[in-house]
């Protein structure tokens, strides 16, 4: 009996442990996370309208350490499908880990499957999510715990992209920053404060995260968003029936990544059908599918 139950234990732990990975990716120098704030700023944003001057970041005080986090979670508009998600957490390297803050970035729209956060410092990876090299210099080697959740679909996820799929976006989030906490806790560092932070889609997802937090007495210390199209509803209405000259000539596609999303997230069969017109429709199930090929 006593070995039964010795057995019966380390099943339980191994599974835990299964439950999350925290895979170490590498630990860039100072001289690489000022590159991202300087050189590589520069080739991400060559041009600038109007005189406009980019802003000079503080340098990078701190190395990080990256890891690429996997971990369970579950599908709430699918009956809460359980479901394995990945991100990224970069942590400073201090003398001193007693209690760091923790800022949860999400991303914006991106085009690639694996243009993500937990690919962002992949070699391999071409284009690589400049947004998020960018808060892991810009953070974490000011001395916070950043960590980016890559959504669902996304990364190396076998779903479809839940875009704009309030609750599953929460659900990806929430389920890193537990994660990741947990992962906090077993090495003794304690985290002080949340912040919460996102560009575009991401400034959606980062109200809908706070919302989610709200509503579990999460306490977040500040949350930022830019250029947020909050109101999706209102949103895709200015974009079809007040289109502008100033609008970006790929928000078409932002709708047909959100129609074939509620298609197969909300159990609607030819959603995307009914809303694209049939000229469009195979080139925007190819943008939502990430299949350039053709």
């Amino acid at each position: 009996m006593k070995l039964f139950f010795s057995i019966l234990f380390l099943i339980i732990i191994s599974n835990v442990e299964a439950a999350v990975k925290f895979e170490k990716i590498k630990s860039p120098s100072l001289a690489q996370l000022n590159g991202i704030l300087t050189t590589e700023r520069d080739k991400f944003s060559p041009s600038n309208p109007n005189n406009y001057v980019l802003p000079e970041y503080s340098p990078a005080k701190n190395e990080v350490e990256l890891y690429k986090v996997t971990y369970d979670s579950i599908v709430p508009e699918l009956g809460n499908k359980p479901i394995k998600a990945t991100g990224l957490v970069a942590i400073p390297k201090l003398r001193d880990l007693s209690s760091l803050s923790i800022v949860s970035y999400q991303h914006g729209t991106v085009f690639e499957k694996h243009e993500v956060p937990s690919y962002a410092f992949a070699d391999a990876i071409d284009p690589v999510s400049y947004e998020t090299r960018l808060m892991v210099a810009l953070f974490a080697a000011q001395g916070y715990i950043l960590i980016a959740p890559d959504y669902f679909g996304m990364g190396d996820s076998n779903e479809p992209e839940a875009y704009t799929v309030k609750a599953s976006e929460q659900q990806a989030c929430l389920d890193l920053y537990k994660a990741v906490t947990a992962f906090l806790k077993d090495k003794h560092i304690k985290s002080k404060y949340l912040f919460l932070g996102g560009w575009s889609k991401g400034g959606v997802v980062t109200t809908a995260f706070l919302e989610k937090l709200e509503s579990l007495n999460i306490p977040v210390k500040a949350a930022s968003t830019a250029a947020a199209p909050s109101d999706l509803f209102a949103a895709m209405n200015g974009w079809n029936y007040n289109p502008r000259k100033i609008d970006a000539p790929w928000i078409s596609t932002l709708v047909a990544l959100t129609v074939f999303s509620y298609e197969n997230y909300f159990s609607k069969p030819n959603l995307a059908k009914d809303v694209i017109k049939a000229d469009y429709y195979e080139d925007m199930r190819k943008v939502y599918e990430r299949d350039y090929s053709s």
